[in-house]
């Protein structure tokens, strides 16, 4: 009677495997199995997975920050992975370029954009509508050419599986972008000038920039007597210390909660 060997799974098809799961994980949105998956990749990636397939991890892994809004590391992911695209099993290369261009433009400061997206050979933009005008708008400071270049993106990725979930809030954030870039150059500015620059209805801008501020996430001020938009510089200690408050104030919020679960 013969004994059957049982096959040996080498650390590539490991990996591979893990590479499935991501697909299936993306597709139904479950999030716990991306994470838990990309982890285990990465582990099997660092036992010995070849240069390939390291490169095609990172853009999975972006892929996973895309789904969960950390557009910063998703942005530096994608860039990264520009020169050795091969996840051709995923979205094709300009579609690549798209999600790429769309994170960096609002999660990269001026000058990293510049140098990682406008000045990179490798990041080939001509080939997806109007991405080439959104990225150049937003450099040159082009906020009315800007505003409907991002709409047009938006209506893009609203077609995207691993983006359009996101579609909406990523269009909040390139305003912010856009606005942040336009107040720091002045100390105050009238809301009637500001709307003119941004092609848009003083209304809309009012209502906007309000919840904006509220939010905290624009560092300005509304005067509405003399409809003037004001500005709000302050230095890297008094950012830190305001940061340190509102996260000491979540962290207390969530023991809070935790303590009323804890005595039911």
């Amino acid at each position: 009677m013969r004994l059957k060997r049982k096959k040996k799974t080498t650390t590539g098809q490991k990996v591979d495997i893990a590479f499935s799961k991501l697909r299936i994980a993306f597709s139904s949105d479950d999030l716990p199995l991306m994470s838990k998956t990309i982890e285990k990749a990465k582990e099997y990636v660092e036992i010995g997975g070849d240069w390939e397939r390291r490169n095609r991890l990172k853009v999975y892994e972006a892929v996973f920050f895309t789904r969960t809004r950390h557009f910063s590391e998703a942005a530096n992911m994608f860039l990264e992975s520009v020169a050795t695209f091969t996840a051709v099993e995923l979205f094709e290369y300009p579609r690549f370029i798209k999600y790429a261009v769309a994170t960096a433009v609002v999660a990269l400061d001026r000058s990293t954009l510049k140098a990682k997206v406008i000045d990179s050979p490798e990041v080939i933009i001509h080939e997806v509508p109007h991405l080439q005008r959104f990225l150049n708008s937003i450099y040159n400071c082009q906020c009315r050419e800007f505003f409907d270049a991002a709409l047009q993106i938006n209506q893009a990725l609203l077609r995207e599986p691993y983006f359009a979930p996101h579609a909406r809030y990523f269009l909040r954030q390139a305003r912010i972008v856009a606005y942040k870039q336009f107040t720091q150059a002045y100390c105050s500015i009238r809301l009637t000038s500001m709307a003119a620059s941004f092609g848009v209805s003083p209304q809309f801008l009012d209502r906007d920039l309000a919840d904006l501020i509220y939010c905290g996430r624009l560092p300005c001020k509304i005067d509405a007597v003399r409809g003037i938009i004001e500005a709000v510089r302050m230095d890297s200690h008094n950012a830190l210390y305001e940061q340190i408050i509102k996260d000491g104030d979540r962290l207390l919020n969530r023991i809070q909660k935790l303590s009323r679960v804890i005595a039911m």
